[in-house]
Order: structure tokens, then sequence, then C-alpha cells
């Protein structure tokens, strides 16, 4: 008699516990997508990129806390640091460099003027100059 209300309840928990696991979406992906860092419109270089980044700030986390329970000394803990603050500036640069390259919208046309600004001062200011004696001259 208890058999009857046993063998159906074992059934039902099955069901319950691996329902998840059969009616699973297969386009959702493993990885929750923070800021887009996992979508698959990237360059898988500047995915590779940015998970190597991750990577470094998970490294200079852990250097930290490290640091805060005593187990590095201060001169290993500063070397350590700026070695993967440095590696950390390239990637970054890497991959802003990247997104540069790869997109043509006209947010990015204007970043890669600013950038191209910033390589050479000297244009920007003398464009500025010309301006200024043009209106100056105008008066």
């Amino acid at each position: 008699m208890e058999y009857f209300f046993i063998i159906p309840l074992i059934i039902l928990v099955c069901i319950f516990v691996c329902y998840p696991f059969f009616t699973r979406n297969k386009d959702t992906s493993l990885y929750i997508e923070e800021e887009g860092l996992y979508t698959g419109d990237k360059d898988p270089s500047i995915r590779y990129l940015e998970y190597e980044k991750d990577h470094i700030y998970r490294a200079i986390k852990e250097i930290d806390f490290d640091y805060g329970l005593g187990k590095l000394s201060e001169d290993d803990y500063s070397d350590l640091r700026k070695q993967y603050i440095y590696q950390a500036v390239e990637i970054v640069n890497k991959i802003e460099g990247l997104a540069l390259e790869k997109n043509d919208n006209p947010e990015d046309s204007i970043e890669k003027e600013i950038l191209n600004a910033r390589s050479s001062p000297g244009n920007v200011y003398d464009d500025i100059e010309e301006e200024i004696k043009s209106v100056r001259g105008k008066k």
C-alpha cells in the first residue's frame, strides 16, 4: 500500500529535477553576458584579449589580497603589481586599437579623429591658430 504513494512521489521528484535539462533553449549561452563581453559578434582576438584582461585583473586582486594577509613582502607586492598593471595597460590599448579598426560608425570615426589629434598635437594647434588669425583679420 505504501508503494502506491512512494513510487509516484519519486517519479515526480525525478521529473522536477530533470525537467530543466531537457527544456533548455539551445541558443542560450553558458556565460552571463556582462557588458557584452561574451557576445558572438565580437572579433575572436578581441574576446581573447578581454579574457586576458579579466585574468590579469583577477591576478591583481589576488596580489592585493595576499599582501593584505601578509603573504607578500612590500617589494614583491610592488614589483608584481607594477608588472600586472603594465600588462593590463598594454592589453587595454590593444583592445581599443582593434575596436577602432573594426568599427566604422560615426562615433568611432570621431574617436579615431580624437586619437589622431592627440598623437599629432602640432597640427591641431596650427589649425586653431589659423582660424584665430582669420577671425582677427576679418575685424
